[in-house]
């Protein structure tokens, strides 16, 4: 892209990746964020100084020269954020590092560019590599020999296998001096608030009653910040609570978990109804184990919905829904009751007269339809 030489921070990472951006951006004045799912709609992937695109610039800048629906993503928020004068970009890849669209930003005249690597599991194995070192490697090569800074999450510190994998691709690129390991904190926002406090100088972090994130920059700027939608997301309704969190690797499940349960502690709810989803065919089984460790009335199975936004007349995905129907026949043969949601109005009747507390979890995507079904019944 001519004439535009940003300052760019990717962020990526297995878990924690979308809050950190989050997180970075709210940091940077005017700075242009780029993030990979969206819950609703597509337009929320493309935000300047923590604002959504308007549909207006969204189509004005509209990138359709190219066939792969990332890209042209991709393509359309640099334009945008060129146009919008950014001079600091927060960029989360959609998979990996070297797999992914993003990396080849480094092929632009960048001002800077940094790296940051949160917490590493196995996931997307057919396409990162099926070991942990594996993974590592493919997400660090977003870094280049001019990287200015590489920040790595605690955990992959103390991991062998991944820390092995970061600094194999660092050495080849004479990086090891720019190597900053995160401090760790209490819990899984902390972190990620953390990490994008790293990546500018450092600062502390802590969380109000409320639940938001403050940062204190070491300049001591304080700065305010919600936890995204789909994160740990509460709906508080007269008669339960509605928790969504788009989680869907072991790590990140196990956290929501343990929020969700904090939750419970204030309603006198006994059992807890479950709506999963799964949009690849993962691990499930060993993810659900940690669900079930709730009181579990029983659990609905809602496929994703691929596409730009979400609307009623869409039809849920044809793979997703054959998960979800071998999930929910996994269920019912360990005596936990399970079906399959078949469209939004089902899952719209299903929030009605809905009395029990409700987890949502599992992916970005089941929680989004779960999220539009909200605010079509004005419950959010």
């Amino acid at each position: 892209m001519e004439n535009y030489s940003p300052n760019i921070f990717f962020v990526t990472g297995s878990k924690g990746k979308t809050s950190t951006s989050h997180f970075l951006s709210a940091l940077l004045p005017n700075s242009g964020l780029f993030t990979s799912p969206h819950l609703i709609s597509v337009r929320e992937r493309i935000q300047v100084n923590k604002q959504v695109i308007s549909e207006q610039d969204f189509t004005k800048n509209y990138y359709s020269q190219l066939n792969q629906p990332f890209q042209k993503l991709l393509l359309t928020a640099m334009k945008y954020y060129k146009s919008s004068n950014c001079q600091d970009l927060v960029i989360e890849p959609g998979i990996g590092g070297a797999s992914d669209a993003v990396s080849q930003l480094n092929k632009f005249k960048l001002n800077s560019s940094s790296v940051l690597i949160n917490s590493i599991e196995l996931e997307h194995q057919k396409t990162l590599g099926n070991s942990l070192y594996e993974i590592a490697v493919n997400k660090a090569l977003l870094a280049t020999s001019s990287t200015k800074q590489v920040i790595i999450h605690s955990s992959n510190y103390e991991n062998p296998e991944i820390y092995s994998g970061i600094t194999d691709v660092l050495q080849d690129f004479n990086l090891m001096s720019k190597l900053k390991v995160s401090k760790k904190k209490p819990d899984y926002f902390q972190d990620a608030a953390q990490m994008a406090l790293d990546a500018v100088g450092g600062g502390l972090v802590s969380k109000d009653s409320q639940g938001n994130i403050i940062m204190v920059k070491q300049c001591g700027a304080l700065i305010k910040v919600q936890i995204p939608p789909g994160h740990c997301q509460i709906v508080q309704n007269k008669n339960n609570i509605i928790f969504i969190d788009g989680a869907h690797t072991s790590r990140s499940i196990s956290f929501a978990v343990s929020e969700f349960r904090k939750q419970l502690s204030t309603s006198n709810k006994k059992k807890v109804k479950i709506i999963f989803s799964q949009t690849k065919d993962r691990e499930w089984k060993s993810l659900l184990n940690t669900i079930l460790q709730l009181d579990v009335k029983d659990v609905t199975l809602v496929p994703g919905v691929s596409g730009f936004d979400l609307n009623v007349s869409q039809q849920f995905g044809e793979k997703e829904t054959i998960i979800c129907e071998q999930i929910a026949q996994y269920l019912n043969s360990i005596g936990i009751g399970a079906e399959v949601i078949k469209d939004f109005a089902s899952v719209e009747e299903m929030f009605r007269n809905q009395e029990n507390d409700v987890l949502v979890i599992g992916s970005v995507h089941g929680a989004g339809v779960v999220a539009k079904a909200l605010q079509n019944l004005k419950l959010m």
